[in-house]
């Protein structure tokens, strides 16, 4: 497999600087100098291996929603054609997690700031989509017989109370919540009964 280009692995090293200072500061407060400080370049750098601010943005929009889609591949991957969903809640919710926090903190500031660059919307829902079918596909493998709705719903609170665990970071919060928070995925997996009605929305 073909080394990739210096300016290819430079621009990954500044995305991935560029994460870090929008997890900790925001899309707004992400500013260039702060970017160029934690790549350790020069600001006119920048622009040169990633173009002007717009350009930018979207660059590291394509970044997350690819890390996104790579982690949930790492997941499926881990999970097999045998993995159970309790497997999947232990793998969601270790408590070292093989997750990036910065990453799911980046993702959630740039679905906040999507209103004012749509082109944001569709790899953001894209890549949470792809997370939220391997989460489907587990557990219908297990509840063959469940409501495709019961199913769907319970993939949302699953993919939600994970989400949460890296959302709650930057409060440095007490360490009962991550237990709390998957043992309410364990509930959600419980309910998904095959003898209930399917959900109907509201």
């Amino acid at each position: 497999m073909p080394r990739p280009s210096m300016r290819a692995q430079r621009s990954q090293e500044i995305l991935a600087a560029y994460v870090r200072c929008v997890a900790r500061f925001g899309l707004e407060g992400a500013t260039q100098e702060r970017i160029s400080d934690e790549a350790g370049v020069k600001r006119p750098l920048l622009r040169h291996y990633l173009g002007n601010r717009e350009q930018m943005i979207e660059s590291l929009t394509h970044y997350v929603a690819d890390r996104f889609t790579q982690e949930t591949r790492e997941l499926e991957i881990a999970l097999g054609a045998t993995g159970a969903p309790a497997d999947l809640i232990d793998k969601l919710f270790l408590s070292e997690r093989a997750s990036d926090a910065d990453l799911f903190l980046a993702y959630q500031a740039l679905v906040s700031a999507a209103d004012s660059h749509p082109g944001m919307r569709e790899p953001l829902v894209e890549c949470f989509e792809q997370f939220l079918r391997a989460v489907e596909h587990i557990l219908r493998r297990h509840r063959p017989h469940a409501s495709a709705s019961r199913i769907r719903a319970a993939s949302h609170g699953i993919a939600a109370a994970y989400m949460a665990v890296d959302g709650f970071a930057p409060l440095n919060p007490p360490g009962q919540w991550r237990v709390d928070l998957k043992a309410a995925a364990v509930m959600l997996i419980s309910i998904v009964d095959e003898d209930q009605p399917a959900l109907e929305a509201p």
